[in-house]
């Protein structure tokens, strides 16, 4: 079966990126002051706590075009976490223990960019709930919606402590065009893969000058 071929947002120009965000549904499988002040990183726990829930997104990637991820996690004895793509790659000795005081273990998770309605800010969404993980899977493989890029999706929270749940909806809404180049601009210096290495996803201008 022939592949479809992966595009890389930082070979795209301003023009067809936004129009990537906006433009009709495509189908995927698997001037306002913006206060963007450097890298962010936005957690699904944070959604009513210092978020709205539901809490309004746009995805700005997803894994065909590369800009979303997957991979395992853990947390070393330092706090500091370990993501690799594989869980064998993963050094179980390094481990410490959890917030319940058990041993730590990897868990699967998702990382992506996305733009915050509340706080008009771009971050990096990492998560590992199932729920998110499969409203996510069902909207994409489904043709009526498609690629995350092309709608806006809310995340509701339920619940707490070891029954949270997450519930994803998607919402045809055209995305607000005096923020698209502040997107367009931002999306050009995140490099995911970082993630992987333990470095900020997030590039300093001259990083971001060696990618071009």
């Amino acid at each position: 079966m022939e592949q479809t071929p992966k595009t890389n947002p930082q070979n795209m120009s301003n023009v067809e990126f936004l129009n990537s965000i906006s433009d009709e549904k495509i189908g995927f499988t698997p001037p306002r002051e913006t206060k963007q002040t450097g890298g962010k990183y936005l957690k699904a726990n944070l959604i009513g706590d210092g978020y709205s829930n539901p809490l309004k997104l746009r995805i700005l990637g997803t894994f065909i075009d590369g800009k979303m991820i997957n991979g395992w996690r853990a947390f070393r004895k330092s706090g500091t976490p370990n993501r690799k793509r594989k869980l064998n790659e993963i050094d179980l000795t390094e481990l410490g223990t959890n917030n319940f005081g058990k041993k730590e273990e990897p868990v699967e998770f998702w990382a992506v960019p996305v733009y915050v309605f509340d706080d008009q800010t771009v971050q990096i969404f990492e998560f590992h709930q199932q729920g998110i993980m499969n409203g996510l899977e069902k909207l994409g493989n489904d043709r009526s919606w498609g690629d995350f890029k092309h709608y806006n999706i809310t995340i509701a929270k339920s619940g707490a402590g070891n029954r949270t749940a997450y519930t994803v909806n998607a919402i045809q809404e055209d995305f607000p065009q005096d923020q698209q180049n502040f997107v367009y601009e931002s999306i050009q210096n995140i490099d995911m893969e970082k993630l992987f290495v333990g470095e900020e996803p997030f590039l300093r201008s001259d990083e971001n000058a060696q990618t071009q």
